[in-house]
Parts: C-alpha cells; sequence; structure tokens
C-alpha cells in the first residue's frame, strides 16, 4: 500500500481542512513540535482504511474540539491499482428545552470505497463491512498486521533489540501472532479430554445398551416371524371372505328391504288411480254448471246503460261549466273593483295641493328678503352705535357729520316670520307628495283593474265556447244539470264494475276447474305408469336378493359355516352372525399383524444395534487414533517446546535481513542470535560478539532501526501474509540519540531505500533531521487547530 493523498476535516487537531500530496514522495520527514500532530497524520491514514487507529482511541475521541464532523479521505495505490476510500463521523446538537442541557448525537456519514478506472472514480462498496471486506483484500493486511508492518512505534525496537527475554518474548508473540499455538495446544488438550469422555460414553453404551445386538439374537427373532406368517395368511384369507360375505349379505338384506317397500308404495300407487278416476268422472258435471254461470254474468254485463264516451263527456262538461261559473264571478268582482277607483278625483286633488306647495314657496322667499334686510339694520346699528360726528365711516370711508337716531330692531320678528314660512313650506311640499304618490297608486290601479276585467272577459269567452264543444246533447248548460247527468253515469258504471267482476270471477273459476280436469287426467296416467315402473323394480330386488343369498351360501359352503347356511334355509338373513364372525377374525388378524410388526421391528433394531455397534466400534478406533493425536499435539506445543523453536527461528531470519540493513546504515555492526537473546558482532573489534545492551545510545538505534526495517519487510512472510507487499513505511523512533555522523549514515542509508521503491515516512521533531531530508512535511500547531505545508530542504 502507498498513500498518494490525504484529506482531512475535523480530525483531532486538524479542525479545519488539510491536505497532504504524498505522490511525489519517497524518502521524506514529517516534523513539527511536539503535540503539533505528526502521528496523527499517521493516524488519519489508518483510519482511512480501517475505520480506527493504533493508539486504542475511540473513534468519537477523534472529532476535533468544536466541530460538527469529521471527514477523512485518502487515495493510495496497491497492488497496481489505485483506490479512493471517504470516512467520517456527523454530530447533531440540540437542547432540552425543560433543563437547558446540550444532547450530542453521533451518527457514521456515508462511507464509500472507490477504484481508478478509464479516467474516472467508479464505486465499488458502499457498506461498512463491505467497505473493510475490500481494503483487507486490496491491500493485503488486516489492521494488527497493518499496525505491526507498516507503523513502527516508538521505543519499541530498543526495548526489542536490548531488552530482557520475557519483554521480547511477548513482544515477538504479539507481532508474529504466535500466540495462536498456545490457543492450539490448549484446543488439543481440550479436545484430548472431551475424546477420552466420549471414548468412556462408547464404550459404555457398547456394554450396556448393545449388549443384546447378536446374531444368534436376531437369528431367533426371524425364525418367530418365519413360523407366524402362515397363520396370518389363514387369518387374512378368513377376514376377506367373511367381508366379502357380509358385503353380499347386505346387499340381500338392502334388496328385501327395498322390495317390501317399494311393493307398499305400488298399492299406494293404485289407491291413486283409483282416487284420481273418480274426480276426474265428478269434474264433469261441475264444468257445465260453472259454464252455465259464466254465460249469465255475460249477458248481463251486456245490458248495463253505462257509456264510457258519455261518462268521459259528463265528467269534462261538469268542469267545464263549473270554471264559466267561477270566472263569471271573477268579472263581476273586477268590474266592481275598477267602479271603485276615481282617478279625476286624485287628479284634482293633486293639482290643489301643488297650487298651495308654489305659494308657499313664495311666502318663503318674501321672508328670506326680508330677513337679510333685517340682519343688514341690525349690522348698521351695531356699527353707528361706534361712531361720534367727525369719525371716518368703516363702510364708506366718508367723514360722519352727524349721527341718524337708530330705529327698533326688526330682526327678531324677521326670524320668526322666516321659520314660520319654511314649515308652513315644507309641509305643502309633503302634502303634495302624498299627493302625487295617491295620484300614481289610484291610476296603476285603475290600470291594472281594466286590464283584469278584460282578461276575466277573455277567460270566460274562451270557456263558453270550450263548454259548448263538449256538453253533451240534452244536458243544460248548469253545474246541477252537468253534475246530475255525469252521477246518473257514475252510478251505472259501478254497477257495471260489480257484473264484470261478477263475470270475471266465474270465468275463472272455469277455467281453474278446466285446468283441474286436464291435470287430473294426466295424473291418472302419471300413477299408472309408476304403478307399472314399481312392478319392474319390485322384481329387479326379487332377483338382486335372491343372487346375493347365493353368493352368501356358497361363500358358506367353501369355508365351512354350517350356522350361516342353516339362516339361509330358513329364509333369514345372516348379516348380523357374519358381522361378529368377521368382527373376530379382524381381531385375529390385527394381533397376529401386531405380532408380525413387533417381530419385525425387533429385527431391524437388532440389526441396527448390530450396525450402530459396529459404527461405535469403529468410531472409538478413531477417537482414540484422534485422542492419541491431540496428546502428542498438546505436548510437542507446550510454551517452553514449539513456540521458543518458532521465536527462535524467527529471530534468526530477522537477525540475518537486519544485518543486510547495517552494511549501508553502519557497516562496523552485524547482528546474530544467541540462545534467546541478541548479539551484534563488531567488525572493528576482529567480530568480537557483543551483548546487544553494551552499544551506545546512537548505535543502539541504528541497530534497532535495523531489525525494525527487518521486521517490516519478514513480518508479512512470517504472519503468513506473504503475498502482501509493503510499499510505504512510516518510522516513529527517536533520531535525537544519534550523533552527526551517525545520523549522516542512517539517512544516507533511508536515501538508498528509494531504489526499493519503498516510501518511508520519518516522523521527528528534531530539525537537524528534518533539514537533512529534502522533501518533509511541516505541521504547525496554533489556538485555531494544526496545518500542514510542504518544504523542501
Amino acid at each position: 500500500m502507498r498513500p498518494r493523498k490525504l484529506r482531512i476535516e475535523g480530525f483531532t487537531c486538524f479542525r479545519e481542512p488539510a491536505e497532504i500530496d504524498f505522490s511525489g514522495l519517497d524518502v521524506f520527514v514529517i516534523s513539527g513540535p511536539n503535540g503539533a500532530g505528526k502521528t496523527t497524520i499517521v493516524d488519519a491514514i489508518c483510519y482511512a482504511l480501517y475505520g480506527q487507529v493504533s493508539r486504542q482511541t475511540k473513534v468519537p475521541d477523534l472529532i476535533a474540539r468544536g466541530a460538527s464532523a469529521m471527514r477523512v479521505q485518502l487515495e493510495f495505490e496497491a497492488g497496481g491499482e489505485r483506490y479512493r476510500v471517504h470516512r467520517g463521523v456527523n454530530l447533531t446538537r440540540s437542547t432540552n428545552k425543560k433543563t437547558g442541557a446540550e444532547k450530542v448525537t453521533r451518527d457514521i456519514s456515508p462511507v464509500q470505497f472507490e477504484m481508478y478506472r478509464n479516467g474516472q472514480w467508479d464505486p465499488r462498496a458502499n457498506r461498512v463491512a463491505e467497505i473493510d471486506r475490500a481494503i483487507v483484500e486490496a491491500v493485503g493486511l488486516d489492521f494488527d498486521s497493518f499496525t505491526r508492518c507498516v507503523l513502527l512505534p516508538q521505543g519499541r525496537f530498543a526495548e526489542f533489540l536490548a531488552g530482557d527475554r520475557a519483554q521480547r518474548r511477548a513482544l515477538l508473540i504479539e507481532l508474529l501472532d504466535i500466540g495462536i499455538y498456545e490457543k492450539v495446544m490448549r484446543a488439543a488438550n481440550v479436545r484430548a479430554a472431551a475424546l477420552n469422555t466420549q471414548i468412556g460414553e462408547r464404550e459404555r453404551q457398547l456394554r450396556d445398551d448393545y449388549a443384546g445386538a447378536t446374531d444368534e439374537a436376531l437369528a431367533v427373532t426371524q425364525e418367530q416371524i418365519v413360523l407366524t406368517k402362515p397363520s396370518l395368511e389363514t387369518a387374512r384369507g378368513r377376514r376377506t371372505a367373511l367381508q366379502e360375505a357380509c358385503t353380499h349379505a347386505t346387499t340381500a338384506a338392502a334388496a328385501y328391504r327395498s322390495e317390501r317397500e317399494r311393493r307398499e308404495q305400488h298399492e299406494t300407487k293404485l289407491r291413486e288411480v283409483a282416487g284420481a278416476g273418480q274426480l276426474a268422472s265428478t269434474g264433469e258435471a261441475q264444468l257445465k254448471g260453472l259454464t252455465s254461470l259464466l254465460v249469465d254474468a255475460e249477458a248481463a254485463l251486456k245490458a248495463s246503460p253505462f257509456d264510457t264516451e258519455r261518462h268521459t263527456a259528463l265528467r269534462i262538461a261538469r268542469d267545464a261549466v263549473t270554471r264559466v261559473e267561477q270566472l263569471r264571478s271573477e268579472a263581476a268582482r273586477a268590474k266592481a273593483a275598477a267602479a271603485k277607483l276615481d282617478v279625476t278625483a286624485a287628479r284634482k286633488n293633486a293639482d290643489e295641493v301643488e297650487s298651495k306647495l308654489v305659494a308657499a314657496r313664495q311666502a318663503a322667499g318674501l321672508a328670506e328678503e326680508a330677513l337679510r334686510a333685517a340682519e343688514r339694520s341690525e349690522v348698521a346699528a351695531h356699527v353707528r352705535s361706534g361712531l361720534k360726528p367727525g369719525d371716518v365711516c368703516p363702510v364708506c370711508g366718508e367723514t360722519v357729520r352727524k349721527i341718524a337716531k337708530g330705529a327698533a330692531s326688526t330682526l327678531a320678528p324677521a326670524q320668526k316670520t322666516e321659520r314660520d314660512a319654511k314649515s308652513a313650506q315644507a309641509k305643502a311640499a309633503d302634502a303634495a307628495s302624498k299627493a302625487a304618490n295617491e295620484l300614481t297608486r289610484v291610476t296603476q290601479q285603475a290600470k291594472s283593474a281594466a286590464e283584469t276585467v278584460e282578461k276575466t272577459a277573455a277567460d270566460l269567452r274562451r270557456e263558453e265556447d270550450a263548454l259548448r264543444s263538449v256538453l253533451p246533447q240534452g244536458v243544460s248548460a248548469t253545474v246541477e244539470a252537468a253534475s246530475a247527468a255525469f252521477d246518473e253515469q257514475e252510478k251505472a258504471r259501478v254497477e257495471r264494475d260489480v257484473l264484470a267482476s261478477a263475470f270475471e270471477m266465474a270465468r275463472k273459476r272455469r277455467d281453474e276447474h278446466e285446468r283441474a280436469m286436464i291435470q287430473s287426467k294426466q295424473l291418472v296416467a302419471e300413477l299408472t305408469a309408476q304403478a307399472k315402473q314399481l312392478e319392474g323394480l319390485i322384481e329387479q330386488d326379487m332377483q338382486a336378493r335372491k343372487q346375493a343369498a347365493a353368493l352368501v351360501k356358497e361363500i358358506a359352503a367353501r369355508w365351512q359355516w354350517p350356522d350361516v347356511n342353516e339362516l339361509i334355509e330358513a329364509s333369514k338373513s345372516p348379516a348380523v352372525l357374519l358381522k361378529e364372525m368377521l368382527d373376530a377374525a379382524q381381531h385375529e388378524s390385527d394381533d397376529l399383524t401386531r405380532n408380525i410388526a413387533t417381530l419385525e421391528a425387533d429385527e431391524k433394531r437388532i440389526a441396527n444395534a448390530i450396525e450402530r455397534a459396529a459404527k461405535l466400534r469403529d468410531e472409538m478406533t478413531e477417537m482414540k487414533e484422534s485422542w492419541q493425536l491431540c496428546r502428542d499435539l498438546g505436548t510437542l506445543l507446550r510454551a517452553d517446546n514449539f513456540q521458543e523453536f518458532v521465536i527462535v527461528e524467527a529471530m534468526q531470519l530477522l537477525a540475518v535481513t537486519a544485518s543486510e540493513h547495517l552494511k549501508t546504515l553502519y557497516d562496523r555492526f552485524a547482528i546474530a542470535v544467541d540462545g534467546s537473546e541478541f548479539t551484534v558482532i563488531d567488525h572493528w573489534q576482529a567480530d568480537q560478539v557483543r551483548s546487544a545492551k553494551t552499544l551506545s545510545g546512537g548505535e543502539t538505534f541504528v541497530a534497532s532501526l535495523a531489525l525494525a526495517l527487518a521486521l517490516s519487510e519478514r513480518l508479512p512472510e512470517l504472519r503468513n501474509a506473504a503475498a502482501s507487499s509493503l510499499e510505504s513505511l512510516f518510522l516513529d523512533e527517536g533520531f535525537g540519540t544519534l550523533d552527526p555522523e551517525t545520523l549522516d549514515a542512517v539517512i544516507d542509508a533511508l536515501e538508498g531505500l528509494r531504489s526499493e521503491g519503498r516510501m518511508v515516512g520519518i516522523i521527528t521533531h528534531v530539525p537537524e533531521l528534518a533539514q537533512r531530508v529534502e522533501h518533509r512535511i511541516v505541521v504547525r500547531k496554533s489556538p485555531e487547530g494544526s496545518s500542514v505545508a510542504m518544504a523542501t530542504a
């Protein structure tokens, strides 16, 4: 796996969006002060790939303080393909209305995994479980393997190189995942104990449950079956014969009952034929009498004086005469109402009132002029009262020479006269309005009355003409005459309806009796045919009874049942006796069948038990072999045997690979293994073998780095993941312990890893190291959050 681009937002200390382009990097450093977030970049890569980080931090705790969401996107290469994965978390904040407390809810945002194909990103999965499987398949490492092979933590490999044996052993068990062998050992021991218990249970079963599963017991059971089967066959034959005899006896009894019932039905039919014939002979006389009554009723109906046309004409004429009388009354009332309306008097009164209104208007005008004159006199008197001879007149502007004596005031009388005149004018106007309204009303009423008189007269003439056209001859054009003539016809109609009803009833009775006569004749024919049919059925029942009795007699003779034959000879039904014999035969057959079934079940059970016992013996043999294998495996995989062998072999392989790296990093030393301890070979001291604990701090770091590089290369192979290719490595080690010369050698060696096509990221806060590497990612921290920038030496 080789990262190409990383985008993070809201992730721990990176509150604002940050983007890192790894595509042009091979060996580089991630530098910055302590706590700036250097290791957080590696955590973000790990979270994007696996949804978790290696520092035992819960995912919700990765969200930056105060952020509402966390987003991580990683683009990477693996196995020659390009991929991109998106992960994140959203926060929803709500406030409790009652307490005011804030509630924070975390939701996983949509996750997506894409593959770069044909110039565009093609979605591959969008479910968390699917994405996790796809990434493990693409990278070739699960989360634990990735964090152990790609992310080398601070300080662990100095302990691994020079620490005590127990710490190294525990670390190798963790890194190489060889604790599985101890689990296998425990599982083998548990399996051996379980197999031992199962073997004991099989032995108990063979001893207790399958003691009778022998060939001798099977042979005895089979012999009993052979001896019992003939008796069963005989019992079954007797039962079959009895079933057949019972069937024939039942048939004979049923035929006998049917014969007896049909004889009774035949006698009944003969009596019904005689009765129906008697009814037919007496009905002829009754039919003649009903026909005579019908003729008399028809003659009376024809003699009725009722005339349908005259009845209808009289009803119409009576209604027309009534309307004519009503219209004559209405015409008289309309003429009387029109005569009461005097339009001339109303017009004369309106003219007189209008003349009075004109006079009142003239009087009001004169009173108003007099009031204006009185008001002017009142004003002049007021002006004059304030002047003396020699003053300038405010009206004309002349000098006043003499003050005339003022006359008495006429204003109040003039005002009263003006009010009285206006009141009289208003009364006259009201009277004129009423007179005009009355004239209009009388005029309209007179016009309406005239129209009513004219319309009523026209309606009367029209109804009189209609009456003359419908009035029957000989009837006067009065209500009394028309009503009397109509009542006479109505009485005749009622009498005619009574006669018609009597005629219809006589006709109906005659028709019903005629139909009854026809049905009676048909009934005689039908009953005669049914009686004939019953005679044939009686003959069939007799033949069926005799035939069934003969069959029963034949079966009884064959099976030697003398009691059955005696009943037949005595013309008695043997059905009850045969049923009792059948029940006894059925019980005998059932008992023998159950006995055979029990014997066959015993035969099958013993055969199965013999087979099962053989299988139990075979299983017990296999279990004993498996028990021996599990016991041997548990012994071989004891912690002080097999695991120690695997650990030593792994240390040897790591030592060889680390020595290859030391040739480039620091060629003074090589790493070897002595028992379960790492040692170093000092080439400057004639290949002296020294304990790794004697190395200086810088020498220990270089040797630990070589061992870490070896472990990152060999760990997939040692963990059975050799198919994966580690194209990137992140070192989080303390380079500050190196002297300048050793640091130069380490950097040169790391630069040499470029030729292997591997990306190496060095996480350090040492400025000297950051300045020595060409490419670096600088992490800066501030109160607003961390940020990143790309820099070159």
